[in-house]
C-alpha cells in the first residue's frame, strides 16, 4: 500500500507473502536483558538527588537548538526537491469488495494483533469486511478533514511562514460549512500576587510592607501560551516550592 501510494512498483501478492513469511523466520528477537536501574520504594530509599552541570544543561540546550534547526532545513529541503521533480502521491482509495489490493487484509491483520495484546476475540476477514463498510464513511469525513487542516499549518510553521498566514478553522459538515479566521490573539490573565505578608517592624519602629521590587511578577500579564522555568532541584517537593 505504501509503494501505490508513492508510486513505486510493488511485487505480486503471492511473491510478496513468501518474501515477508522468509524474513520472519530468519528474524530472531534479541534476548531480553533488564536494565540496571534503581526504582525507590520508600522515603528512606531514595537516591541522592544528581548534580546539575549549568555548562552541560547549556551544551544540551544548544545541541538542541541546532537539530531543531537541521530538522526545518532538511524538511525545507525535501519538500523543495519534491516540488521541483513533481512528485505527486496517488490518493489510494478504500475498496473492501477487491480481493486483490490488500486493503482488507491490512485491516484485519492490524485489528487482529492489537486484539491478540488485549486478549480480545480476533475476527476473521469476511467480518472485518462487514464492520469496515460501516465505519470508514465517518472516518474519511471529518477525521481525514481535521488532520488534513492541520497538516496545512504544520507546513507553515515547517517553512516558517508569517504569523499572519496561519488560520483557525471552523468546521460542520452538516451544514455543510467550513470557515476560516485568523487566530485571536490570546486574552491577558493579570498576574495576581500572593497575600501581603505580615508588616514587620523597622528600627524606628514604623512598620514597612514589601516594596513592588519584592515580586519580579508583579504588574504582569501571562496567556495560556506562557510558561515559567524553574532552575531547581529535580525532587523538589509542592511544599517547598511554595
Amino acid at each position: 500500500m505504501l509503494a501505490q501510494l508513492y508510486r513505486l512498483p510493488w511485487p505480486e501478492p503471492a511473491a510478496a507473502r513468501k518474501e515477508i513469511l522468509e524474513a520472519l523466520q530468519a528474524f530472531r528477537a534479541a534476548p531480553f536483558e533488564p536494565s540496571d536501574v534503581h526504582i525507590p520504594t520508600g522515603e528512606g530509599d531514595r537516591p541522592p538527588p544528581p548534580t546539575v552541570n549549568p555548562e552541560l544543561e547549556e551544551q544540551c540546550r544548544q545541541e538542541r537548538a541546532q537539530w531543531d534547526a537541521d530538522v526545518q532545513l532538511a524538511l525545507r529541503a525535501c519538500l523543495a526537491d519534491a516540488e521541483a521533480d513533481g512528485c505527486r502521491l496517488e490518493a489510494l482509495e478504500f475498496d473492501k469488495d477487491d480481493t486483490v489490493n490488500g486493503h482488507i487484509d491490512f485491516v484485519t491483520a492490524a485489528s487482529n494483533l492489537r486484539a491478540r495484546n488485549y486478549g480480545i476475540p480476533e475476527a476473521d476477514k469476511m467480518h472485518t469486511k462487514r464492520v469496515s463498510g460501516r465505519i470508514i464513511p465517518a472516518m474519511i469525513t471529518t477525521t481525514a478533514l481535521i488532520t488534513g487542516f492541520v497538516g496545512l499549518q504544520a507546513y507553515k510553521l515547517a517553512l516558517k511562514k508569517a504569523a499572519a498566514s496561519f488560520r483557525n478553522v471552523y468546521v460542520n459538515l452538516a451544514i455543510p460549512c467550513i470557515i476560516p479566521s485568523e487566530p485571536a490573539p490570546p486574552p491577558q490573565i493579570p498576574y495576581l500576587p500572593a497575600a501581603p505578608m505580615a508588616a514587620s517592624s523597622s528600627s524606628l519602629g514604623a512598620p514597612t510592607a514589601p516594596g513592588p521590587e519584592a515580586d519580579p511578577l508583579a504588574g504582569r500579564c501571562f496567556t495560556l501560551w506562557d510558561r515559567l522555568e524553574l532552575n531547581c532541584a529535580r525532587d523538589v517537593t509542592l511544599a517547598q516550592f511554595l
